[in-house]
């Protein structure tokens, strides 16, 4: 069983593509080498190890990811061994064969958190029962430093985990155990840190916005789950429910704190995966389901006190609760159950091949990646941009940095994650300063069908204004910054409020807008329960046409190009494209949920002057008096 475990739990790059990977991945390996300082340079929600779990290796660092994913499945075994110790022998089998299948799945970032998530829980446990092994308590909090900088919810519910413990320590008046797992994790947290590249100055600046990436993520990311998926999950959380009232143990009332820490950290590692599964219910589903089978399995084992399960209630709560699990994830969008079906003989082979013959698996990992590389550099800027600075909007960043391009990001290097007018901000004081890139690649889309213009507004203004098109390949824009271009300006805004539903008029003119949408405590509970509503736009277009897009909060108040509507690349102005004029906006409103966000909405309206593609498009138009 220890074999067995820890080879499940041993997530290793792929070497062979099942799918095009995420293009953040190689961004995170590409900042680690360059020495990026996370939380200045580069903000995302996975920090400075993050490239660690990334599904496929990037060409940095081999022995450090091949390390930690085999030291990772070693802890992990030992510590999922001693609860199904406490289990009964069925359920030990049931374990050994369900967890071979949830573990297998890499590419879209299927399955690789919920091991986090995981992970977290069981090491919090081990850290409270009796009876572990000191060095094995040291190797575990090792492994939670580590996910700490590997993701920013590692380490929220870690840091959550370690003061449970402490306080743990303190009513039983262990003063030792008290005062030595903060200060080891602490140490441990500090010293990966420094081993990541990471400045000591830089951490709370990386603790800064990381926090404004896990506040603003359910307000501005939040995609509603099918009514199927949602109901499973609901079934499958009430079944947990049940599980832990069937695994209560004996004794609890007359010690209530010895069963209270087990159960507060499971319980927030079930909220915690919860959130992450249904806030945006795409392949994120996946680890709410997943995490719930492997906390079912193992549920009698975290326990203090001895459990005396009746034996059909508690063997009727485990088959819901894993049934409805195991039929959430055949609804996971990407497939997770064909995934694990498909993947499992590369998996075989790849983790073995890790562990008799790690040179061998290190060859067959960068083959892959020579494969996507020759790919990617098909994509010919190799004659135009040569050593010059590239970034790339919106989700090409696999571009300039498989191409063996001098990569020079913006800090949010995906224009979706910048939620927030601070995130935004930073991006925009990137591309005003000196070390703005030289060029800049721009593939025009939208993101959850927002309207057009609102990720990263001022952004856009900034390549608009101070970028000329060069090569266009199927869309996908080069722009050479052009220097002796005057600046762009914004009038000095003019407020006004309007009614949630109701029409307002949109002036004549290339028309910056900020939208403050606030929150009920309906809503504020909602989003902090389940998820948010996310509010739309309407507007109506000069030809009578009306349109309709997702509005998030959090972009609303940074800002963004209203009018004209630039709802395709082909209508940004740009010679090398097909002359399609921008669509002029006359009217609009914005659509909220009643219950979630306040009625009277405070907007903020200022002129865009000094952009030659906005200006042409009311060149001919006669002007409407501002509203």
């Amino acid at each position: 069983m220890y074999l067995l475990t820890g080879f499940c739990f041993c997530k290793l790059p792929a070497t062979t593509a099942a799918g095009w990977p995420e293009t953040w991945e190689p961004v995170l390996a590409y900042g680690a080498a360059q020495h990026y300082q996370w939380g200045r340079d580069l903000v995302f929600n996975y920090g400075p190890l993050g490239y660690l779990v990334t599904d496929v290796f990037y060409g940095h660092a081999f022995w450090a990811v091949w390390a930690w994913a085999l030291g990772f499945a070693v802890v992990m075994s030992r510590f999922t061994t001693r609860l199904l110790e406490r289990c009964e022998v069925w359920v030990r089998l049931l374990f050994c064969l369900v967890v071979p299948w949830l573990t297998v799945p890499r590419n879209s970032d299927l399955g690789v958190d919920a091991l986090g998530f995981y992970a977290v829980t069981i090491i919090g446990i081990a850290l409270v029962v009796p009876g572990e092994k000191r060095v094995w308590r040291l190797l575990g909090v090792a492994v939670l430093s580590v996910l700490a900088l590997i993701k920013f919810t590692f380490l929220l519910y870690g840091g959550l985990v370690i003061l449970l413990v402490a306080m743990a320590a303190g009513w039983r008046r262990d003063w030792r155990d008290l005062a030595l797992w903060p200060l080891v994790y602490a140490a441990m947290l500090l010293l990966a840190w420094f081993l990541a590249g990471q400045a000591w100055s830089g951490l709370p600046g990386w603790l800064k916005t990381s926090w404004d990436c896990a506040a603003g993520y359910s307000a501005n990311m939040t995609l509603e789950p099918a009514i199927g998926v949602l109901l499973t999950a609901i079934m499958v959380g009430l079944g947990l429910l049940w599980l832990v009232w069937q695994c209560r143990p004996t004794g609890w009332a007359s010690v209530r704190w010895q069963p209270a820490m087990p159960l507060l950290i499971l319980g927030a590692g079930i909220f915690l995966a919860w959130k992450e599964g249904l806030v945006r219910a795409d392949v994120h589903v996946a680890v709410f389901f997943t995490y719930a089978i492997l906390v079912a399995l193992t549920l009698p084992g975290m326990t203090l006190l001895a459990v005396e399960l009746k034996r059909v209630p508690y063997r009727l709560a485990l088959a819901i609760t894993c049934l409805s699990a195991a039929l959430g994830l055949g609804q996971v969008p990407n497939h997770f159950i064909p995934t694990a079906v498909t993947d499992m003989g590369s998996r075989l082979v790849d983790t073995g091949l890790a562990v008799l013959w790690p040179t061998g698996y290190k060859n067959a990992t960068e083959n892959l990646l020579t494969v996507l590389q020759t790919m990617t550099v098909s994509t010919n800027l190799a004659g135009t941009v040569q050593t010059h600075s590239l970034d790339a909007l919106y989700w090409d960043q696999d571009i300039p940095v498989l191409g063996g391009y001098h990569y020079q990001p913006r800090p949010v290097f995906q224009n979706y994650a910048a939620y927030s007018p601070a995130l935004q901000a930073l991006n925009t004081g990137f591309y005003t300063s000196p070390t703005a890139p030289e060029f800049v690649l721009w593939r025009y889309q939208c993101f959850d069908d927002r309207y057009p213009t609102l990720e990263d507004g001022r952004l856009l203004l900034e390549v608009l204004a101070h970028y000329a098109p060069v090569t266009n390949q199927d869309k996908l824009i080069l722009w050479q910054r052009q220097a002796d271009r005057p600046a762009y300006t914004l009038s000095a805004p003019r407020t006004m409020t309007v009614t949630n539903h109701d029409w307002f008029a949109v002036p004549a003119q290339p028309t910056w807008l900020q939208v403050q949408l606030t929150t009920t405590w309906w809503g504020s509970g909602r989003q902090f329960v389940y998820h948010a509503k996310i509010p739309r736009l309407e507007v109506k277009l000069a030809n009578g046409t009306i349109k309709t897009y997702g509005l998030p909060p959090g972009f609303a108040a940074a800002g963004f190009l209203l009018n004209p509507l630039l709802a395709e690349a082909d209508q940004l102005g740009i010679p090398l494209l097909p002359a399609v004029p921008p669509l002029r906006v006359v009217q609009a409103r914005v659509v909220a949920d009643d219950w979630s966000f306040q009625p009277v909405i405070p907007l903020a309206w200022r002129t865009v002057s000094g952009i030659p593609q906005l200006d042409q498009a009311f060149a001919d138009t006669v002007k409407q008096p501002a509203p």
